[in-house]
């Protein structure tokens, strides 16, 4: 009887015997387990569109940074990322490239037409590449609107891949609320749960909802911007269902709470006023900090927070 079982060991160069000799008798070996079912490769796994405006403000980098860390964990995405720039970040980038998702598109748009809602032509823009990626590539999935400012359980994820149409769950933290959106019974919505905004139809966050890209395609849906304000996700979504029997709950028929509005709180950081030689002759200070005029942080954020700043805006 020979007993190999060097691939039970790690490979470190542990002292253990390769075989062994038996001279009495071995009972018979029971039948070896069935195989473990191999996991689905990443890229059999319906893909991921998770559609992200950002802009310029003193929390992207980190808000950004977060949003990354948590779309590695997660197999088969593309990223769109779209800023409300002129240009795009190099900073940004950077981020994109290092989150390490299987593909990316970094976008900017930069409209004259101004509306209230913020990000509204990011997510529409984002809507036009899911469409472009999903006619030239055929590789249909489902869209996610992921804020930046917004933090997601993994499980989330998971769990919108399987979506027939569109896809609903209750959002934590919002509107002075423990959480909002849909309440559910036997796998259907039956009400909702909110605090304001009675005459929204469908009232849900943006971090809420989720679609499959065909049924983007078959009714070309996107933000209004003669919306009103809060009507935003409302308007989109009532050109994509016809009543709350059409959606399909997730998190355990409603029961989880699988994304929060977080909403980075802007910092105060007016003591860069009492810096004086922050740029200069300290190679240290001089890289870790972006070198922005006061004047560059107006023209591109439309601020006029006259705490910034002048030379040392982080």
């Amino acid at each position: 009887y020979i007993s190999t079982r060097q691939n039970q060991y790690d490979s470190d160069n542990t002292n253990f015997p390769t075989s062994r000799a038996h001279t009495h008798s071995v009972p018979p070996h029971p039948p070896p387990p069935p195989p473990a079912a191999a996991s689905p490769s990443p890229t059999s796994l319906p893909k991921l569109y998770i559609v992200t405006p950002t802009y310029l403000h003193h929390t992207q980098i980190p808000d950004m940074t977060r949003l990354a860390n948590t779309l590695m964990a997660v197999p088969n995405v593309h990223w769109i990322v779209v800023e409300d720039a002129q240009n795009i970040s190099s900073d940004v980038r950077d981020i994109i490239e290092y989150s390490r998702v299987s593909s990316f598109s970094h976008l900017h748009v930069r409209p004259d037409h101004i509306t209230e809602h913020r990000g509204l032509w990011q997510r529409n823009a984002g809507l036009e590449e899911v469409e472009r990626l999903v006619q030239s590539d055929a590789l249909h999935g489902v869209v996610f609107f992921a804020d930046d400012d917004n933090t997601y359980d993994s499980r989330l994820f998971q769990q919108i891949r399987n979506t027939q149409r569109v896809s609903v769950w209750p959002v934590g933290l919002i509107s002075k609320l423990q959480f909002e959106g849909p309440i559910c019974e036997n796998g259907k919505v039956i009400s909702w749960k909110y605090a304001w905004g009675k005459n929204r139809r469908y009232p849900l966050d943006m971090a809420g909802f989720a679609i499959i890209t065909k049924w983007i395609l078959e009714t070309r849906a996107r933000f209004d911007p003669e919306s009103s304000r809060g009507f935003m996700e409302s308007d989109f979504l009532s050109k994509l269902v016809d009543s709350d029997s059409d959606f399909e709950p997730k998190g355990e028929n409603c029961r989880q709470i699988l994304s929060w509005h977080t909403q980075t709180v802007s910092p105060d950081i007016s003591a860069e006023n009492n810096v004086r030689e922050c740029a200069h002759g300290n190679a240290n200070i001089a890289g870790v900090m972006k070198v922005m005029s006061h004047d560059e942080f107006q023209q591109a954020t439309g601020s006029s927070n006259k705490a910034q700043n002048r030379n040392c805006l982080l």
